[in-house]
């Protein structure tokens, strides 16, 4: 019975003691650069407690089988404190290496290890026999009451759930300039042309600012009407992006938080809005994960997809507008062309219309960004015929034209190549944002309010006169599309990013306003793990850097997110910090009950075009 006491004292001990280990090595990480004194030690506390008992149990099995093998009835010096820590370093080892066989046998190794390990004590040892008057059950007893203690004590000392924070800025001016812009667009039922970009940064486009002519015909749009400075997509994800926008509701709304999810049939959607007051729809789609197998044909009356090059959509759209657009009623149409994104492969002559000079030639990743900018100018292109069909056609004067992507493109930018949705920065988190209706919108202005993607859709509305459904959590935008004032719903923008094993809904939150970015880790479940299987989540975590620190960037002094500046500028960090969690309570509170991941098949064009795109392989 010895022996087994000891293994439970020594489990107790040593798994305390590596839970303290591994919260020195979060606090080393990063992880609580901005937590509370009482968060850390809460955090800290809850990590001993489950350690402890864990070992504690672990312990326990050890003296067991201990007693089997060598049939002892104690030992000197304890074999269950070395196994554990060996044991444990060793684990931990395998996953931060994780070798070239995967995680799976990292872990499978280590538990032969242990068993190996077991037997060779269990088998060579240890045989000296425990004084009679040893008082190791009084420290047992002694070290449980401390890990119970802990347990509760990071219970007790969490911090309270933040307040809710209110999804818009409460200006009564803000209202009366909305409604007199409102009455700017009466008198006639305007026609509404949507067309998006998938995958288009706003920094490639000559607009704004960019070099080379890579977008002449989206220029023009942008001299034609209003271009907005500081659009932000709600997730860089073509997805929940897309479901923003068509829903106005953010992604703890709408369900959608990855590609290749559905959007489920309790939203509602702008074609179904406009649909039911009056406005025939159509779209034409060229990326998979926005098929009707995914949803988004919600509402939609004509619903065209299956090819991906630009010119075929534009077609598509062409074809439609000459048989529908001179009827009576209004009409909605939604344009989407997908050419820029993975792989750049743009036809000819485009694919080598930036690549003349021998520093592209000569450079892997500016070569890839010519291929990048092909493809912006052969949709451009494509665009462009769109465009001089509405303007040719006489029905220019009653349409509102809305550009926009659903995010950016990461080309390098924190060694993160060719790909979107993994962070909130703002290669990927910018978008372009262009509203153009003759007569009524002033040509040629540059907005700088702060606007989301998430308030598209109730601005739109606002500008054709149909009422915003409750459930919008967007705000209009409609004054400053007309220039009678620079400012957005909101001084901020809220945005999420990542995705992965350890937070379906994210690794990130970002507050963005229009001179800073703060970015907030999302890592509550490291900090208060809900069993011992978190500890090698956050080392896995750790590895993958999503244990990184809060980050604050001034974008005026420092437009590449290069300089941390969290801990320089506490009081805004803490400001939006507080901020940030208490709209993130806001949303979670309006979010229906059956927002979760539906059940869906996919058909064979569907799953084509996913594989075009580098979706699924």
């Amino acid at each position: 019975m010895r022996v087994i006491v000891t293994g439970i004292r020594d489990g107790l001990l040593v798994g305390s003691l590596l839970g303290i280990v591994h919260t020195a090595i979060l606090a080393s990480a990063g992880l609580y650069a901005t937590s509370p004194f009482l968060e850390i030690v809460a955090s800290g506390a809850r990590y001993a407690g489950l350690l402890g008992l864990t070992g504690g149990i672990l312990g326990l099995l050890i003296g067991i089988v201990s007693m089997v093998f060598a049939r002892a009835t104690a030992w000197r010096p304890s074999p269950a404190a070395t196994l554990l820590i060996v044991g444990y370093a060793s684990l931990w080892l395998l996953f931060a290496l994780e070798g070239p066989f995967g995680r799976a046998l990292a872990v499978l190794a280590a538990g032969v290890a242990a068993l190996l390990l077991l037997g060779l004590w269990g088998r060579l040892s240890f045989r000296r026999q425990v004084p009679a008057g040893s008082k190791r059950p009084r420290a047992l007893s002694a070290l449980l009451v401390v890990d119970v203690v802990l347990l509760l004590a990071s219970l007790v000392l969490r911090p309270s759930p933040p307040e809710a924070a209110a999804l818009a800025l409460d200006g009564t001016r803000l209202e009366a300039l909305r409604a007199r812009a409102q009455r700017s667009f009466t008198g006639q039922r305007w026609n509404l042309l949507l067309l998006t970009v998938d995958t288009l940064r706003a920094d490639h486009l000559g607009c704004y600012g960019y070099e080379r002519e890579a977008t002449p015909a989206i220029d023009a749009l942008a001299d034609r009407g209003i271009r907005f400075d500081q659009a932000i997509c709600q997730r860089p994800k073509t997805s929940p992006s897309f479901a923003t926008i068509h829903t106005g509701t953010y992604p703890a709304y709408h369900g959608i938080h990855k590609a290749m999810m559905v959007l489920r049939d309790y939203n509602l959607t702008l074609a179904e809005i406009l649909s039911e007051s009056g406005w025939s729809s159509a779209a034409v789609i060229t990326n998979g994960n926005l098929y009707p197998d995914f949803g988004f044909d919600q509402g939609f009356e004509t619903y065209l997809y299956g090819h991906h090059d630009a010119r075929i959509g534009s077609d598509l759209a062409l074809d439609w507008l000459a048989e529908n657009a001179r009827a009576r009623e209004p009409w909605f149409l939604w344009v989407h062309h997908s050419d820029p994104h993975t792989p750049y492969d743009p036809p000819e002559p485009y694919n080598w219309m930036f690549r003349g000079t021998p520093e592209v030639n000569g450079n892997a990743n500016l070569s890839r960004i010519a291929l990048y900018d092909g493809e912006i100018r052969y949709t451009d292109d494509q665009l462009r015929r769109v465009l001089e069909w509405v303007a040719r056609s006489g029905l220019g004067g009653r349409t509102l034209i809305v550009f926009a992507s659903d995010h950016g493109e990461s080309l390098g930018e924190h060694d993160y190549y060719y790909e979107h949705g993994q962070h909130a920065y703002e290669p990927s988190a910018r978008i372009p944002l262009i509203f153009a209706a003759p007569t009524v919108i002033p040509a040629g202005r540059v907005a700088r309010a702060m606007v989301g993607a998430v308030d598209i859709l109730p601005t739109v509305l606002d500008a054709l006169g149909v009422k915003v459904p409750e459930v919008v959590q967007g705000h209009s935008f409609l004054p400053a599309v007309l220039g009678t004032v620079d400012m957005g719903p909101r001084d901020f923008v809220f945005l999420e990013a990542g995705y992965g094993v350890h937070l379906p809904s994210g690794r990130t939150r970002a507050l963005r306003r229009s001179g800073t970015k703060y970015v907030q880790r999302v890592t509550s479940w490291a900090r208060y793990p809900r069993d011992p299987v978190a500890v090698f989540w956050t080392m896995d975590a750790l590895r993958e850097g999503a244990l990184a620190p809060d980050e604050f960037y001034d974008l005026t002094s420092d437009p590449g997110e290069t300089v941390n500046l969290l801990t320089a500028r506490p009081g805004e960090v803490r400001r939006d910090r507080e901020l940030v969690a208490g709209f993130v309570t806001q949303l979670a509170s309006g979010a229906p009950e059956d927002s979760g991941t539906a059940e869906f098949g996919l058909d064979p064009e569907t799953l084509e075009s996913l594989r075009s795109l580098g979706y699924i392989r």
